[in-house]
């Protein structure tokens, strides 16, 4: 557990520095903004959606103090993925620069 939360913890500290550090240099930073807010809105929707299918598995079980944990951890994971996906999607596809090369 302790070693889980050495490793997930600055996994997604340095997913979340890498999103907003590399987000696109572009006129429109409304729309950047604005993708930025819904995909950090998506993650804690799947976080959330996480957490209660653990609860819900776990919380009526011999296992059910382990839920709280479990979800943790699952969220430690789902987050940093969530992120890395929006952040391609962001910088890959829907801001990407014009190809100038003709």
């Amino acid at each position: 557990m302790i070693l889980a939360l050495i490793v997930l913890v600055p996994i997604l500290l340095l997913s979340l520095w890498t999103f907003i550090r590399f987000s696109p240099k572009v006129t429109n930073r409304q729309g950047v903004f604005v993708f930025n807010l819904g995909v950090l809105g998506v993650g804690l929707l799947l976080c959330g959606f996480l957490t209660l299918k653990v609860y819900a598995n776990f919380a009526t079980g011999p296992d059910r103090a382990w839920w709280p944990i479990l979800s943790l951890l699952g969220t430690l994971v789902v987050f940093p993925v969530v992120l890395l996906a929006g952040g391609l999607v962001r910088n890959g596809v829907v801001f990407r620069p014009p190809n100038n090369h003709g």
